[in-house]
């Protein structure tokens, strides 16, 4: 053993046995963090202890000297620049397979929403590699089909429609057997016919490719596919041996953010439970969050807002009426009108539910989502009275959802309102307690589900008259607040 080896076991060593401390006090997401980053570490070291000397970086001026030392030295013996031309390319696809590694482990530690990460990684493959489409394909275990979860480069109805059962086709061959695979030329291959996932390429030529099973211990969670080189070249085996490294450190940093994604689920349907158990009481308010949440979602994804955007309302949504475990079943249940003091107290629910989520580790955005849903666009509603674009869009479409699944539901204090009134509630309050584009959008999705056909005339017919329709004195009248509430 040579002082260079000893080195870089004994600070391994240091590593891993800082690890072991650490991994009693952290939970196991972390401790997979910790694994990657470590590997890392160590495998800098084994490069920078173990770098051959000739390789050492040259100055310009100094290349220049030594391109004329061997241009006396070695010109009758060409194999020794051919030789230290293939060290030169070995270090730059080592420094290069390390440079991907650094990125992989960075990914693991700051990216935990799945999608996001495989996104990452597919185009973080495609830069390193060189290649024009790439592509993550997860396993149902449910099933044993692989679904394309991410891709780059590839027609997006044969991402809808692309299907591979285990050990069918080449990915599902790769899944199979967790055996990664180089194809040159896959027309020539006599290996695969074009198989399930391949029935659907007509929209591109596929001439290359590697296949890499995501490996986490013997448990395969998926496989990452690359296609055709920029270049028009056909993959090589140092393609496939970078594509087999990032593809294992990859599997780990997914397998990290699938279980974040799933304690945060966690943690939301713990929470949907006990608001359901609340709505449970009150056969009138059964299923109330559900649709809630699904009037959100149609806004959200009308408006082609951000996917996390509406995540937020999707998680929101169910959780918006959470703060009412901390109000009297006697105010939640009476069948009459409100008091004044009942109706304050019922006012504090959202302030309630985000101080019952603050712990948890819910998307950022949901707890403003709860919070404000009760604001008006006017900035009449509360619990802080914000005001148009101070109100987060979350809350505004919310607010939106919550209204109108409160206005088409039976109450214990009066049935559900004919659709043709609900329609005209909405309308009188556009930009004063709802957003208008919302509104707006919500609206349209009304007319397509066949809730309501719009009349010629009616829009004439329901201009406001008073100053308070007009939006120049606050609302007074509490029934539409009752109407949300209970």
């Amino acid at each position: 053993m040579n002082w260079k080896t000893a080195i870089t076991a004994f600070v391994t060593g240091l590593v891993l046995k800082a690890l072991f401390d650490i991994f009693t006090t952290i939970p196991l997401w972390q401790q997979y963090v910790y694994t990657v980053v470590a590997a890392v570490i160590a495998g800098f070291i084994v490069l920078s202890l173990n770098k051959p000397e000739s390789l050492e970086p040259l100055s310009a001026g100094s290349a220049a000297e030594q391109q004329d030392d061997r241009g006396e030295d070695d010109s009758g013996d060409p194999d020794s620049t051919v030789s230290e031309d293939e060290d030169q390319l070995e270090l730059k696809r080592r420094r290069k397979a390390m440079e991907a590694l650094y990125n992989v482990s960075l990914a693991t530690s700051s990216l935990l929403d799945v999608d996001e990460l495989l996104e990452y990684i597919v185009d973080l493959s495609l830069r390193v590699i060189g290649a024009k489409q790439g592509s993550i394909m997860l396993t149902d275990k449910h099933t044993n089909t692989m679904l394309i979860r991410t891709a780059v480069g590839i027609d997006p109805e044969i991402v809808e429609k692309a299907r591979v059962k285990v050990g069918e086709g080449i990915s599902g061959w790769v899944a199979h057997t967790g055996e990664p695979l180089l194809i040159k030329d896959l027309e020539r291959d006599k290996r695969f016919s074009r198989g399930s996932e391949e029935k659907y390429d007509t929209k591109y030529e596929t001439q290359s490719l590697i296949s890499c099973p995501l490996k986490v211990k013997d448990d395969i969670i998926g496989v990452i596919n690359i296609n055709n080189k920029l270049t028009g070249e056909s993959f090589d085996k140092y393609d496939l041996e970078l594509l087999t490294i990032l593809a294992n450190y990859a599997a780990v940093a997914i397998e990290t953010a699938q279980l974040h994604e799933n304690i945060n689920n966690h943690y939301v349907n713990i929470i949907g439970l006990a608001t359901r158990a609340l709505e449970a009481k009150d056969p009138y308010t059964l299923g109330h969050s559900e649709r809630v949440t699904q009037y959100g979602v149609d806004i959200a994804e009308r408006m082609q807002l951000p996917r996390d955007d509406i995540r937020i309302i999707r998680q929101a949504g169910i959780l918006h009426d959470i703060g009412k475990i901390g109000i009297s079943e006697s105010i939640l249940l009476k069948k009459g009108r409100l008091t004044d003091d009942e109706f304050e107290k019922i006012k504090r629910h959202p302030i309630i539910g985000s101080t019952i989520i603050e712990p948890m580790n819910v998307l950022p955005g949901v707890r403003d989502a709860i919070l404000y849903h009760h604001e008006r666009f006017d900035g009449y509603g509360y619990p802080e009275g914000l005001k148009e674009e101070a109100i987060p869009l979350s809350a505004r479409i919310l607010c939106v959802a919550d209204s109108f699944d409160a206005m088409t539901s039976t109450r214990p204090y009066r049935p559900a309102l004919p659709s043709h009134v609900v329609i005209k509630e909405l309308k009188k309050n556009k930009g004063k307690q709802f957003d208008p584009i919302a509104l707006d959008v919500f609206l349209k999705i009304l007319q397509e589900r066949k809730y309501y056909v719009e009349e010629p005339d009616q829009e004439k017919a329901e201009e406001p008259t008073s100053k308070q329709e007009k939006g120049k004195e606050p609302p007074i009248d509490k029934k539409d607040a009752e109407k949300q509430e209970k």
